[in-house]
């Protein structure tokens, strides 16, 4: 990267920033992107390995030859609709930056949600806190920073997922944090089943139907992280079933759900013996969060 006099062959000729921004914007719109022009800054920023502010004054700068072809070969596969966070690399979440890529859902701001319902409930003494379905960590190693002297359990099916959630740990230095490969509570050591302040999840709850409806760059995504079930729904009542299990009475639990899901899930709760059950709504004014206090009736 940088200014020279002379000029390439024609096939190789050197270009400057503002060419390959206005060419790479004009490409991902043509494929269907809709913020082409931001998407290109930052995949260029990416390539060239600068933040984007220096990328947006340096237009007149020449791009050497193999960071064109280490830039345009990133336009490509994002105008094939592979998701611009896995090409990133990464992810922010609750201000912090998270690694992601293929096999982990990449996180969402209305998951953002979930965590100011947690910590609004969550007394600053909590001494250990779940979460169901970890993937990439973001909610148990949020929590875990948030309250150093809780022990959080992070709990994932698949392994691929533990392995960004095994990185990001490391980057974020959350010793207490533990991730641990199971379903639900099963992996949790039994000496803490039953006294847990604060289960968390934000489990797969795209209803099978759905999946045809998804943009292509969500079906890039774990399905595994996506499905949950027929009704959308029952992946949240085991998940909801395993929290009843490991929270101590009067425990909170928090879960992300889908849309229209709002009724069925706080029955759900009330049916398995939550109480004072209510339900936090996103940007777009959609029930996102559902969130309930254990009583002496759970299951």
């Amino acid at each position: 990267m940088g200014s020279v006099n002379r000029k390439k062959g024609k096939d190789n000729e050197l270009r400057s920033v503002g060419h390959w921004l206005s060419a790479a914007a004009q490409h991902l719109a043509q494929a269907g992107i809709d913020n082409a022009e931001r998407e290109a800054q930052e995949l260029l920023a990416q390539a060239l390995k600068w933040d984007r502010c220096r990328v947006l004054t340096s237009r007149e700068m020449l791009v050497a030859g193999k960071d064109q072809r280490r830039f345009w070969a990133l336009i490509q596969r994002r105008a094939q609709r592979e998701p611009l966070q896995y090409l990133l690399g990464t992810e922010f979440f609750c201000g912090n930056e998270f690694r992601v890529g293929p096999g982990v859902l990449i996180p969402r701001p209305e998951t953002e949600l979930l965590v100011a319902e947690a910590l609004r409930y969550a007394s600053a003494d909590i001494e250990a806190i779940a979460d169901l379905g970890t993937g990439s960590g973001i909610l148990a190693l949020t929590l875990a920073q948030r309250y150093p002297q809780a022990v959080v359990y992070g709990v994932d099916i698949s392994e691929k997922a533990l392995r960004w959630a095994r990185l990001n740990k490391r980057r974020l230095k959350c010793a207490n944090c533990r991730l641990l490969l199971g379903t639900a509570d099963q992996p949790i050591p039994k000496k803490y089943v039953g006294k847990f302040a604060l289960v968390v999840s934000n489990p797969p709850y795209i209803p099978n139907a759905d999946l045809k409806t998804l943009q292509p760059e969500v079906l890039e995504e774990p399905r595994l992280a996506l499905i949950g079930g027929k009704q959308g729904t029952e992946i949240i009542e085991h998940m909801l079933k395993a929290a009843a299990r490991l929270l101590r009475f009067q425990g909170i639990f928090v879960c992300e759900i889908g849309i229209h899901q709002a009724p069925e899930v706080r029955q759900l709760f009330t049916d398995h013996g939550f109480d004072q059950v209510r339900e936090i709504t996103d940007w777009q004014n959609i029930p996102r969060i559902v969130s309930g206090v254990k009583s002496e009736k759970a299951i």
